[in-house]
Order: structure tokens, then sequence, then C-alpha cells
């Protein structure tokens, strides 16, 4: 486990409550990543997507993970929606997601993402009654009050070396509905190397009670791409191609894990030797855990269902059948995905097989640390991390304690966050709060901000599990959360360290002006992020510091995102970095989009 270092200044508060959250979740098949890049800037998508929805894609992106290697059909790029989710896969059978040809479900359906079900609940005779939860977002279809597709609201996100961990509030698909979504989804990620993903999704919440039928995941791949299907035999070899492969929904087909080698793979079939294919495969496992008696929240065993669509879609899911009595129990699920040649698939995927397996974690499952909520008033905040897990002690450098939280759930406590809608401000446990209330017939519109133009959407940000009793009530529902309010201001550094300053003078773009420090590891790439901030206030002159070491080297990157470069030219702007007291660079921009600079043992 990385340690956290400084977590009084400057620290980044999604690192600490995702790496808290998935901490040790992870299995040791996977310690050590390849070729990894990873990006939260867009870039034109180079695969083919239907004309229904191409120009929305750059709105579902959040991020990218790149794994490079000399074997094409080990190399892989994924992009993250805003859900977290999967919405493109490209390997050497090029894009694996289907094209999104229906304009109703731009990114939301046929994707790899997870959902949630309560069948109890579930009644889609009724559009309104439908009851399952997608990771990705609702379909649009409320567009009297929707302008375009509500993509799952992300909570947070963290990303790191091999390792990329994203938090969201899942949504009910079917707009508008009878019901509300308790449930978040944390998914965690990591490049194991040859290929291999490993895939953790976590279903924190609600996830469907009694008779929960968990979509882990709901899947499947573009049919022009990845056109055959083979399963597993129980000696974990693979099984002969399924010829022809079964409709969706009319299957009658649905082996259970158990009665199967632990992995379902989909390849092209355009080489002389089949074998030589490119191919994706899901290392699922084979329910092992279902035998154990003291699991006793598996209602049946989980199965996996799969069949060709009328579309460019073949449908793959890995369906958890759950009964949990508990709304404070959480359930994990970790599988692989494996990008090789067919003929490798099977060899790769045997070590992997009995670390893909599910659990019920209760709270007392988790580890986590304090979080304390400052303010010098009741209407601006900042949160403070104890330095390790376990910890309880935290510092900031202003204000005054008004609760303490965790960064994990925790009995009595439930999740907190700070909502924006527009320019309006929340700080608390209700996601709905700038929803209008349930109309006449019942309808719930997590979608809309009450009372603003339609296209005003929430944006949420986790700030940890706080008690549910209202000891965080001192501070007013609309008090505003500052990143940055606890960082410490003083001019001691440690021995062997230096302070970097950075001072920003913004004009009118400052929301579009982010920066970020790196420094570099030991294989020579600028992998971890030390001091970061994606956004600035408008016109205003911002001070950022931290304590470094100065035995290592880093690279400053400051960027205005979609502009011309000229944020700062056109009116009084600039920036100055310093290190150890002396100038590494200061610009007023001049007509560049960004600039870049190494400091520090290089």
């Amino acid at each position: 486990m990385v340690a956290f270092a400084g977590l009084t200044l400057g620290f980044d508060l999604d690192e600490v409550i995702l790496k808290d959250i998935m901490h040790q979740k992870g299995s040791s098949q996977c310690t050590n990543g390849g070729n990894t890049d990873i990006s939260f800037v867009h870039t034109p998508s180079p695969s083919y997507w239907d004309k229904t929805n191409a120009d929305k894609e750059p709105k579902n992106f959040m991020a990218q993970m790149t794994h490079s290697e000399s074997d094409p059909n080990r190399s892989w790029t994924v992009r993250f929606g805003k859900g977290g989710n999967i919405y493109s896969m490209i390997g050497g059978y090029g894009e694996s997601i289907p094209p999104q040809t229906q304009g109703f479900s731009s990114w939301v359906d046929e994707v790899t993402q997870a959902v949630a079900v309560d069948i109890s609940q579930n009644n889609c005779a009724i559009s309104s009654e439908c009851y399952y939860i997608h990771q990705s977002g609702t379909y649009f279809e409320d567009v009297d009050y929707l302008n375009e597709t509500f993509y799952s609201p992300n909570v947070g996100k963290y990303c790191e070396g091999n390792t990329c961990i994203f938090a969201t509030w899942g949504q009910i698909a079917k707009t508008p509905t009878i019901f509300k979504s308790d449930l978040l989804y944390v998914h965690q990620y990591r490049d194991c190397d040859n290929g291999v993903i490993e895939y953790t999704q976590l279903f924190v919440g609600y996830f469907g009670g009694q008779i929960a039928y968990l979509n882990m995941p709901w899947a499947g791949v573009r049919t022009s791409s990845l056109p055959d299907l083979y399963l597993s035999n129980l000696d974990s070899t693979m099984a002969d191609k399924e010829d022809p492969i079964q409709l969706f929904n009319v299957e009658t087909k649905m082996p259970e894990l158990r009665e199967m080698g632990g992995y379902s793979t989909f390849a092209q079939n355009q080489a002389s030797d089949p074998l030589n294919n490119a191919a994706l495969s899901y290392v699922h496992g084979i329910h092992e855990e279902y035998s154990d008696p003291s699991h006793n929240y598996f209602r049946a065993p989980s199965r996996i269902r799969f069949g060709k669509s009328g579309r460019d879609f073949t449908v793959f899911t890995v369906n958890g059948r759950i009964t949990s009595t508990d709304s404070g129990n959480s359930f994990v699920h970790r599988q692989y995905l494996i990008n090789d040649s067919l003929g490798n698939i099977a060899s790769q995927a045997q070590p992997l097989i009995r670390e893909a397996q599910g659990d019920m974690l209760t709270q007392a499952d988790f580890s986590g640390r304090s979080l304390t909520v400052y303010s010098e008033n009741s209407s601006l905040f900042g949160v403070a991390a104890a330095s390790k897990l376990g910890g309880t002690s935290t510092t900031c450098s202003t204000g005054t304690v008004q609760c303490t939280g965790s960064t994990v759930p925790t009995s009595g406590h439930v999740p907190f966050f700070a909502i924006k809608c527009g320019s309006l401000n929340y700080f608390g446990a209700d996601k709905y709060h700038f929803a209008p209330s349930p109309d006449s017939a019942g309808f719930n519109r997590a979608y809309v901000c009450d009372g603003q133009p339609v296209g005003v959407l929430p944006e949420l940000k986790l700030l940890g599990f706080f008690p549910e009793d209202g000891s965080c009530g001192s501070l007013s529902s609309d008090a505003v959360y500052d990143s940055n309010f606890c960082d410490v201001t003083n001019n001691q550094c440690g021995p062997n360290e230096a302070k970097v300053e950075l001072m920003v003078k913004t004009d009118g773009r400052g929301p579009e002006t982010s920066y970020k420090i790196m420094t570099r590891n030991e294989k020579g790439k600028f992998k971890k992020r030390i001091m970061l901030q994606r956004k600035f206030p408008k016109r205003k002159v911002v001070k950022r510091e931290k304590c470094i070491s100065t035995d290592k080297c880093y690279v400053f990157r400051i960027v205005v995102k979609d502009r011309d470069g000229t944020c700062c030219a056109i009116s009084d702007g600039w920036y100055r970095l310093t290190f150890d007291n002396v100038k590494v660079k200061s610009n007023a921009f001049n007509t560049l989009k960004h600039q870049r600079k190494k400091f520090g043992n290089c």
C-alpha cells in the first residue's frame, strides 16, 4: 500500500477516500503494471461511432488508460465515461464496444458497466417503475427536462501509476422514475501487464435488498469486431466455438459459473490460424465462494448470459444473484479482462481464475482514517484527513472542528457530498437536495436543478462518510467546500526538503486553467502526482505551496483547456513557479496553450 505523506498540505481528498475504500481489494496477481499511460484530456476518438451519437462522445469522456506492448494483440486503450464505466476498448481486434446506434441510449446501455436490479420492485411493464440502476447514466427519455443524456455523476476520481479508481452516483436508468437511487459504484482498474486488466466492482449502498440481481458487469462486444465466442470447460481449457451464438432474451444456455472453467472469450475470425486471432476474454471465476456455507448472501449461483441482438452487439453479462438484509453492507466482485491472441488466452486466464471472486462486506471490513470538517464560519469549510490508515488526528491551518467522519463506510455514518447546481451549493447527505419534489405522479428527477434552466445539471463530490445524527448541522447547508481550506502556509520544511510555490493570477478563464506537478519514478517516467488543481477561480491571485524532496526530479505543467492559450495575455494574468526560493518559470502564457518545465534534481 502506498504511504500517504503531507496530508495536511495540498493533499487530494479523492485519493485518500478512494484508496482507503479499495484498500487491499486487488490481488497479488496484479502487483506490477506495464507501460501505462493515463490522461484526463479528451482527444478525438479513433473508433467508428454511429452518426446518431458520434458527436456526444466527448461529453461522456472522463479518462483514458493505455497499455502499450510490442505485441499489438496485448496492447489496449480504454476510455472511461463519466460514470467510471468502460465505453471504449481498442485492442488488436479494433473497437470492442458497440457503435451506439440508438439515439436514446448513447453510451449508457451498450457499454461495460455495473447494473443493480431490485427484482421485488422492478416492474418494467410501466416505464417509470423499472428498478435498475445504471453505472453509466440514464436513458434520454424525459426530453422536457433534459436536453442531452444525463451521465451518472462522478463523485470522485483518482489515477496513479497503473491504477484508476472512480466513484459514481448510480442512476435509475428509465426516466422519469418513481424511485430514488442510494447506490454508489466504486470501480478500480489496474493494468497488470501482458494485456491483462484487473477490474474490481464495488456496490456501496442499497443495491437490491433481499432479491438483488447484479449485472457485474453488463457488457458485450461489437459483433463485427469480435464475432466468435468460446466458453471454457470445467478443467479450464477453452471450449469449442459457440456456433451459432444464440439470440439474447430467448437464449436457453445460461451456464452457472461453477459449471464452467472460469473465463469466456470473444475473438476475431480473420487469421488463417484461429489461434492467432486477436481476442478479448472475461475472467469471471468459477464462483467457489458459493460453496462456502458462511456465504449465505447468495440466493442462487452466479451465472453468465449471452447472445446476439438485432444490432452490432453481442450481449455478455455476469449475474450475481444476491440477498442482503442490511443496507449497510457492500458487495465487491473482482474480475479480469485479457487482451491477447486467442491461443494465449487459456494460459493467461488460468492463474487468474481463483482470484476472480465476490464477497459481501460489512462496514467492519473496511479500514479507513478520520476525516474532520473545519470551518471559520458556517459558510466556508474544508476537510482534513489523518495521515495514515487507522489515524484519528487531523490538522488544519485555520478554522475550528465542526464534525468528524471517516474515509470509508462506517456504522452510523452516511456519505456526505458537496453539491453544486449552477451557482447554488449544498453540503450534506441528501443527493436529491436540489431536485424538485416528486410531482403529482410521484416522479423523481435527479438530473433537474429545481428552478434553473434545462441543461443545468447537479455536480457532486464525495467528501467522506459522516454521522447521520446531525452532528455536522452546525455548518450551513449551503456552505461552500474549499479543497485548499486546510493547506498549511508555514515556511518550515523538513530535512532534505524545500518549498515549491506557485502563484497564479487568473482572468475570466480561471476555471479553464489547471496545473499539475509530477515526480519522476525509477523508470524515468513522470507518473506520481504531488500537486494538482483542475480549476481556478476567476480574477484571483491564488497561491499553492508544498514541501517536497530536494533529491527528486519533477515536471510542472500548466494548461488552458479548450482555448487558444491566450488566457492571460489578453488581460494581465500570469503565473510564477519557485522552488527553494529560486524562480523556475514565470510567464504570461503569450499565445501558448500549455507550458511545461522540469525542475529539481533532474
